[in-house]
């Protein structure tokens, strides 16, 4: 079981690596207190209540905002209910209801059309690049996960015979 003070600290820094990968800033105190005050308050977001490969997924994603970026396109197609997709999203909320993360949200990013589109390529592209590295990155731990389940559930088995 992890004491309140260690939660903390891990929710503080996930606030932090998340939010450096959303919207390229640092949290303010106010989104640290209403990210840590929502993790109270959800059961579902409880690192608890997921499953080990859920755990896994949000250890990796707290590293850096790179990983968090390849985490959530692994995510956005092979795991739409993963807690890390959740955590995001209440973060997503957080941070478009309070100054200055807002105006991130507010805004386009590129006043002209051509810099628009250099812009919309340009993520593109990483974004293809992250969906290369999640599936060489992340799917092999999965393989090794559900087969580890599985040899888990037949090793039970023979120990109820």
């Amino acid at each position: 079981m992890i004491d309140s003070k260690s939660q903390k600290t891990i929710l503080e820094t996930e606030c932090a690596v998340f939010t450096q990968y959303l919207v390229a800033q640092t949290p303010n105190p106010y989104v640290l207190s209403k990210y840590y005050e929502a993790h109270n308050v959800l059961q579902n977001l409880d690192i608890v209540s997921g499953h080990q490969f859920d755990i896994a997924l949000c250890h990796l994603a707290r590293t850096c905002p790179t990983l968090t970026k390849i985490v959530d396109t692994y995510a956005c197609f092979f795991s739409r209910r993963a807690l890390i997709r959740k955590k995001l999203i209440l973060l997503i909320s957080i941070l478009e209801s309070c100054f200055p993360t807002s105006t991130y949200f507010e805004y386009p990013s590129s006043p002209s059309k051509l810099l628009l589109s250099m812009n919309l390529i340009f993520k593109f592209t990483i974004f293809l690049v992250s969906i290369v590295l999640s599936f060489f990155i992340i799917f092999p731990y999965y393989a090794f996960w559900l087969l580890s389940q599985k040899y888990l559930q037949q090793d039970e088995e023979l120990w109820e015979k």
